[in-house]
C-alpha cells in the first residue's frame, strides 16, 4: 500500500506540474506580447498566484469530486473520511478533502507528511491523521 500510495502521489504532482508548464508557457507568450513592462509585469504576478492556487487544490478538489485523483484511480485506491465511527467515501468532502492535503503546501510539513506515510503501519500521512481519513485499496478492484 505504501508503495501505491507513494507513486501514486507522484502521478498527481506529474499532472499538477505539466499543468503548470503548459500555462506558464502560455502566460509567458501572452505576457511578453504585451507593449509595456509594467503593464505585464503585475499580469504575470496574479497569474503565478493563480498557479500556486491551482497546485494547492488541484488534488483535494480531485478527491473530493471524483472520489480520488488521477494517481489515486490509476493504483486502484480511495480516500475514506471517518464520520460517526464508520467510513464512507471522501467524495463531496470539500473541506475534509482540502483539509487532508494542507500539509503538502507547507515545505517542511511536507516533508513531514511523507515521512508520515512511511513510518506509520497503515501508511497513513500527517494529513490523514489530522482530517481523520484513510486510504485504502479500492473495493471494486479487489479479486
Amino acid at each position: 500500500m505504501k508503495t501505491r500510495r507513494f507513486l501514486a502521489r507522484m502521478v498527481d504532482q506529474f499532472l499538477a506540474g505539466a499543468c503548470v508548464a503548459v500555462v506558464k508557457a502560455i502566460s509567458l507568450v501572452v505576457f511578453s506580447a504585451l507593449p509595456v513592462e509594467s503593464i505585464s509585469l503585475p499580469f504575470h504576478e496574479a497569474a503565478n498566484f493563480l498557479l500556486a492556487v491551482f497546485l494547492f487544490l488541484f488534488v483535494p478538489i480531485l478527491d473530493a469530486y471524483r472520489g480520488r485523483s488521477f494517481g489515486k484511480q490509476f493504483f486502484e485506491i480511495r480516500v475514506f473520511c471517518e464520520r460517526n465511527d464508520e467510513y464512507k467515501e471522501i467524495k463531496g468532502e470539500y473541506f475534509t478533502s482540502v483539509l487532508r492535503n494542507i500539509t503538502l503546501a507547507i515545505p517542511f510539513l511536507n516533508a513531514i507528511d511523507l515521512l508520515f506515510m512511511f513510518i506509520r503501519s497503515d501508511s497513513g500521512r500527517l494529513g490523514d491523521v489530522v482530517a481523520s481519513t484513510r486510504v485504502v485499496q479500492d473495493p471494486a478492484s479487489r479479486s
